[in-house]
């Protein structure tokens, strides 16, 4: 009879695309030639993307494989899970053993994040990852093919092992802030110390919260190290939240001064989780703005109460704009500022304000029709979905809808880009649409699923995976 081993190496690695991931483990310590002939498979499919955690175990699995002279090679793909240990965990568990761990790994993940050790051990890790692409930020787990269950980051199941409990994916709302500022600073402060360039950075929430401004903050002192990460960034996704308690050129700040720095982006996405539509609006206006001056350290001659000078980006190609309240003259400013590059166009989930007047159901119409009319040489392709107006209390969305009384999501691709825009706002029906009240479940639900268009690739835990090689 035929055994493994005889096999063609193809249909050996097509019967273990099969089996789960703990009979895979145990395929690959039957023996070292079984090893040594799926090794390649077997790297490609679990270390060129990986999830991990600030905490110290998962950091340091992933300084490790940055140490490890094949698996450095293949991770190109990491996302930082936004997992807090909370103090005050919701449910009982299962003897006082699980609760003391469960304890001591939320002081140890406070004492690594107060300490900056986690932002040593990223700089350690980035520093030998030499085919780096992407870092993403996420604040959910995404389903994976093998096993049917979610992707987790490194070490989270072994505490639910031990404990019984998963720690959150969002957190305590009175930490979010600090703690979302915090991660976001190490990760460039990591990448411009660890001197590692990547093509791409992206935050993915999808639970309500939001990176505040804080977290673009770029002090002088590690600024020689950041700026170069930045300068050579092509895509950067974010999901931020502007300040409403501040006048309007301090809502954004230090992330106007960080755009500034990415003078080199291809592709910009940006999700506003703010319910102030007059510091989206004033924030809008400011990346419609042309620059007047040429592009320096932003901090570097301004006071601070100077006006921060708007962004180039004059290689824009991509921009995805989703949940801004805004009035529609921010965003045609924008437009008609990346009209010569402008290869992409999104808009997902924005709103313009009505007072239930005549003629403010007519904005999105009119809307359209203005687009149509600004010189697009390069757009090709325009999604839109979700578009609403709001009422004064903010709680109430009015749908746009179209003759066939179907809400207004359209993709299109093609040279006729014009025809298309008019075409649509003859489409739309000007009088009251359709009255849809969100809950926080419809913002979670279709948030960045359908800003998302990454494919997934499978991302297993390898925290059971024990290699020599």
């Amino acid at each position: 009879m035929t055994s493994l081993l005889d096999m063609p190496l193809e249909l050996l690695v097509q019967i273990s695309t099969y089996v789960t991931t703990p009979d895979l483990s145990a395929l690959r310590l039957t023996c070292k030639q079984l090893e040594r002939s799926l090794w390649e498979w077997f790297a490609d499919e679990f270390f060129v993307k990986k999830q991990f955690m600030i905490t110290h175990p998962s950091l340091q699995a992933l300084v490790d494989i940055s140490h490890h002279p094949s698996l450095s090679k293949k991770l190109r793909y990491i996302i930082i899970s936004t997992h807090v240990y909370t103090p005050h965990v919701t449910g009982s568990f299962r003897n006082q053993k699980a609760r003391d761990i469960y304890m001591r790994a939320s002081t140890d993940q406070e004492y690594l994040m107060k300490n900056g050790i986690h932002r040593e051990m990223l700089t350690e890790a980035f520093k030998s990852l030499e085919n780096l692409e992407t870092v993403d930020v996420r604040d959910f787990n995404a389903p994976r093919q093998r096993d049917g269950t979610d992707w987790k980051s490194w070490g989270v199941t072994t505490l639910y092992d031990l404990t019984g409990h998963f720690p959150s994916l969002h957190g305590v709302h009175s930490m979010n802030e600090a703690f979302l500022a915090n991660l976001f600073s190490a990760l460039f402060c990591s990448l411009g110390l660890a001197g590692r360039i990547l093509p791409r950075f992206q935050v993915l929430f999808r639970k309500g919260i939001a990176l505040p401004d804080a977290a673009f903050l770029q002090p002088g002192f590690v600024y020689p190290a950041i700026q170069p990460v930045l300068r050579e960034l092509k895509v950067l996704h974010l999901t931020v939240s502007l300040s409403a308690n501040q006048t309007a050129p301090e809502r954004s700040r230090h992330l106007r001064q960080f755009l500034i720095c990415t003078q080199n982006l291809t592709e910009l996405r940006l999700n506003f989780r703010t319910p102030d539509n007059a510091a989206n609006e004033d924030f809008l206006f400011w990346i419609g703005k042309s620059p007047t001056s040429p592009m320096q350290h932003p901090q570097s001659t301004q006071t601070v109460h100077d006006i921060v000078p708007p962004a180039a980006l004059s290689h824009l190609k991509t921009l995805e704009l989703g949940f801004a309240r805004t009035s529609p003259e921010p965003l045609l400013s924008a437009i008609k500022k990346f009209a010569p590059t402008l290869e992409k166009l999104s808009l997902w989930r924005i709103s313009f304000p009505t007072q239930d007047r005549p003629g403010d159901y007519a904005q999105w119409t009119q809307f359209f029709r203005d687009v149509s009319l600004i010189p697009l040489p390069a757009l090709s392709h325009l999604k839109l979905g979700g578009l609403s107006h709001y009422s004064p209390n903010g709680m109430i969305y009015h749908d746009v809808i179209g003759r066939d009384k179907t809400r207004i999501d359209r993709e299109y691709s093609g040279d006729d880009m014009s025809g298309f825009l008019q075409a649509l706002a003859d489409e739309i029906i000007v009088t009251p649409p359709v009255v849809r009240n969100y809950s926080a479940a419809d913002l979670e639900t279709d948030s960045d699923e359908e800003h998302d268009d990454e494919q997934d690739d499978e991302v297993e835990d390898d925290e059971d995976w024990s290699d020599s090689d």
